[in-house]
């Protein structure tokens, strides 16, 4: 379960995004904005543990909708990604504040690209099959799992380099393009299924 759901949050994935939004940040910061990503990754997951099937009954949102609304999003962070890996910026325009990067930090990073509609779906889905203790634990559990490869991004970036950061933002955006197109298709044929 812990296994299945860390798959799906999918930490690795965001390394090239955190890079760019930890530039110009000291170590104290990056420490700081990774533990607040990892406590909101931890809320969510919890959130959408316990109440998530009864959040998405009251505001009348079916699975469909959840899929291709996260779809979009992660799609437009792909294409984003795709473009920078392409035409990387100049330092100065990398270089963000704390409180921009903590913002960025939480969203899109923290949800949709970590806690996504994948995410969502297994949170509530673990809830209701394995039941609230077991399926609480797995999830602080994932969520935790998520904070070396947060706060250690930078590291990463310093063994392979800016040239690489480049090229693996750039694959990796094209990758985060199709999962979310993937997730568009995925709503499209759950919403025709329950037609």
């Amino acid at each position: 379960m812990v296994l299945s759901l860390f798959i799906i949050l999918d930490p690795p994935g965001i390394i090239p995004v955190v890079i760019r939004l930890f530039e110009g940040l000291n170590r104290k910061e990056q420490l700081k904005i990774s533990l607040y990503v990892t406590v909101f990754v931890a809320i969510l997951l919890l959130l959408f543990t316990i109440l998530g099937e009864a959040i998405l009954r009251y505001f009348g949102i079916s699975f469909a909708a959840l899929k291709i609304a996260g779809g979009i999003l992660i799609g437009l962070v792909g294409f984003e990604m795709t473009r920078a890996g392409e035409k990387p910026k100049h330092r100065k325009e990398e270089l963000v504040g704390f409180e921009e990067a903590l913002s960025n930090m939480l969203v899109p990073v923290g949800s949709p690209l970590l806690v996504g509609p994948g995410a969502i779906s297994l949170s509530i889905i673990n809830g209701a099959v394995y039941g609230y203790p077991i399926s609480i634990l797995g999830a602080i559990i994932a969520a935790i799992l998520v904070f070396p490869f947060i706060y250690f991004s930078t590291l990463i970036g310093k063994i392979i380099g800016e040239r690489g950061v480049r090229i693996l933002t750039r694959i990796l955006g094209f990758f985060i393009l199709a999962i979310g197109i993937q997730y568009i298709l995925d709503g499209v044929v759950i919403f025709k299924s329950s037609i």
